[in-house]
């Protein structure tokens, strides 16, 4: 499969996380990113944007100084028939309520490319309290990759809904 993974976390944890399990299970990655933290952003899209063109962990990436949804919009301009289905986390922090999922730059970054007529996933750690995320070892966020990708490769290449919103307990 062709995999554009994408984060409003820029290279973190989660990010890395989602492209090892990919890289993997044999799949084709790209990469679509922020330069930094970029939460709560929605599906903001910015009409100009710097970015740019690189590598991560192997695959060709994009980079940008933007929201998650920009980056996702370039790197399917830049990179064009890239991916069939975009993976966006994993996110550090719950996308539960309609507030969050509706504010998530992690939901954003799945919306922009299903808007596109790709499928999308957004993928987001869901621990106890905000403080717990730095204390949490990598493995909850590879666990968190696997389940997504679990999912996505469960599911049938036409999915009655756009985008899915999948959030992992960190805890349990």
């Amino acid at each position: 499969m062709r995999i554009l993974v994408a984060n409003d976390d820029g290279v973190g944890r989660g990010l890395a996380a989602v492209v090892r399990e990919c890289l993997v299970r044999g799949h084709e990655v790209v990469v679509a990113t922020t330069e930094g933290q970029r939460s709560a952003c929605s599906k903001a899209v910015a009409f100009r944007t710097r970015y740019r063109v690189s590598e991560l962990m192997g695959c060709p990436a994009v980079i940008v100084d933007s929201t998650p949804a920009s980056a996702v919009a370039v790197a399917l301009e830049v990179f064009e028939g890239c991916c069939e289905v975009v993976v966006s986390g994993v996110n550090e922090g719950p996308n539960l309520g309609l507030w969050d999922i509706l504010s998530s730059g992690t939901v954003g970054a799945a919306l922009e490319g299903a808007l596109r007529g790709l499928r999308g996933i957004a993928v987001s750690l869901v621990a106890r309290r905000r403080s717990e995320y730095q204390l949490l070892p990598d493995g909850a966020f590879r666990e968190a990759a696997q389940i997504a990708l679990n999912v996505l490769e469960m599911l049938p290449s036409s999915w009655p809904v756009p985008a899915l919103n999948l959030n992992v307990p960190a805890f349990g």
